[in-house]
Formats: structure tokens, sequence, C-alpha cells
């Protein structure tokens, strides 16, 4: 009888003890790329995007027909100018995790529409001081979902 209940402790107390290190170690490790979102080009423009490649942020270019490395990069944001003011001001797709292709949609005054189309949770427009962005000037497409 003690030997069932002593068997039945030291099991107890190792499944609490794997447990309890299993939540340590989620908890402790950083993860080198946490997708947000991948972005697949198909339009004629090349698109700016906010991209975190492990620890480097920063502002990458996508050139059609290419997609982000799915394994490498992490799509934070995509980048396109809104002349509907004038000035012209950023507009950004801020990505949720998912996917996200870029197509051509129309010509503007302004330059070219081009149409996101995807999935992701929690995307939406919004732009956050802290993403690096490229130079307004170099924004000639203005984006609508």
């Amino acid at each position: 009888m003690i030997e069932k209940l002593s068997t039945k402790l030291i099991l107890i107390s190792l499944l609490v003890a794997v447990t309890g290190l299993g939540f340590f170690m989620l908890e402790e490790s950083e993860t080198e790329i946490s997708i947000n979102g991948v972005v697949c080009n198909h339009s004629s423009t090349e698109l700016w995007l906010a991209l975190t490649e492990g620890e480097r942020t920063g502002t990458f270019l996508l050139a059609p027909d290419q997609c982000t490395d799915f394994f490498k990069q992490d799509a934070e944001a995509i980048w396109a100018s809104d002349c509907s003011t004038d000035p012209c001001r950023y507009q950004a797709w801020k990505l949720g995790a998912g996917r996200f292709t870029v197509y051509d949609e129309a010509e503007s005054a302004s330059g070219s529409v081009l149409q996101i189309r995807g999935w992701g949770a929690g995307s939406r427009w919004h732009v956050t001081e802290d993403w690096p962005k490229p130079e307004l000037s170099s924004l000639t497409y203005s984006l609508v979902r």
C-alpha cells in the first residue's frame, strides 16, 4: 500500500516538475522569428514592407512576382502612400498572422492603386511610429482591400 502511494507521489511530482519546466522554457525562450505575415507581390510594382529578419528590423523592397521567405522573414506591414489629401502621407497595412497577396487594381493620377487580399488575424490599417518607413517619395502606389 505504501509502495503504491509512493509510486503515485513520485509520478505526480515528476509530472508537475516536467510541466513547470515546460512553462519555464516557453516563457524564457525567445523565438527568432514569429511569423506575422507572408506577402506575395503579384502586381507590376515593387512593394515596400516593414520586415523583421531575426533580430534585424527594417524596410524591404519586394519585387513583382516575389514572396517573402516564410522561414526567414516576418512581414510586419505593407507601406503605401495616401494622396487623398495634399500633401501625401503614409498609408500602411498592419499584417497579422496569415498570407497576403497584392495585385494591380487600377491607375490613378497619383500613381498605381494596388489591391491587397488575404487572411490574417489582426490585419488592419494602422500606422505606428516605431515601424521603419521608406521615403514617402518612393511610394508610388496606394493600397485598397
